[in-house]
């Protein structure tokens, strides 16, 4: 939602000192594209079982995961069908993970339209053995993302759990965790970095062994 945020950079100048400026960096990373961005991996290159989708938290954590990763900056489930569906069909894939909806949660969108992006993408994953989501943190989140981000974030969660795939709990680590996060209190120190990597390589062999 990067327009949708920039209209919202007035609000961001209410706020005052170093966590402000660590947000506003963060900001620019998560939802636009720069230096730092992960490349996106070619069907030919996931030779893997494991695949992972994610947008910029991926993109920190890309170098610590032993799978193959499209991890991009500001990526959203609602753009994401035709990925997945491309992903799907790599005969090698037998885990799909999808780490993917703070930018979503950032959108303001509805319940029910939360739900709409969860399913058309489970729509698409039918062929792959193993489907695992990845909950959104939802406490501790600079209201420069979203004003209302515990309620919305709780919302998407709970879309989530409800969607009847295995759904690994970051948000339930994340809470036990202010060490992990940067003062945006969404993108991760470099310990953050390091967990975050090992949550989820420890989710897959959890939810698909």
């Amino acid at each position: 939602p990067g327009d949708h945020l920039v209209q919202r950079g007035s609000m961001a100048r209410r706020h005052r000192g170093l966590a402000v400026a660590v947000a506003v960096t963060c900001a620019v990373s998560w939802m636009g594209a720069g230096p730092g961005v992960a490349q996106e991996a070619t069907t030919a290159e996931a030779e893997g079982v494991v695949a992972v989708i994610g947008d910029s938290l991926v993109v920190q954590a890309r170098d610590q995961l032993p799978h193959r990763v499209w991890a991009r900056n500001g990526r959203e489930l609602a753009g994401s069908p035709k990925l997945v569906r491309r992903i799907a069909r790599i005969a090698e894939v037998r885990v799909l993970v999808i780490a993917v909806g703070s930018v979503d949660v950032a959108n303001h969108i509805s319940r029910a339209e939360m739900r709409d992006r969860i399913d058309r993408v489970i729509a698409e994953v039918a062929s792959v053995p193993c489907v695992l989501f990845v909950d959104v943190k939802v406490a501790g989140v600079s209201p420069w993302y979203n004003g209302d981000w515990e309620r919305d974030a709780s919302r998407w969660n709970e879309a989530l759990a409800a969607s009847g795939e295995p759904v690994a709990n970051w948000n339930g680590v994340a809470q036990q965790h202010d060490d992990y996060f940067l003062g945006d209190g969404i993108h991760f120190t470099d310990v953050g970095t390091t967990a975050y990597a090992d949550f989820l390589s420890a989710q897959v062999s959890t939810h698909c062994p």
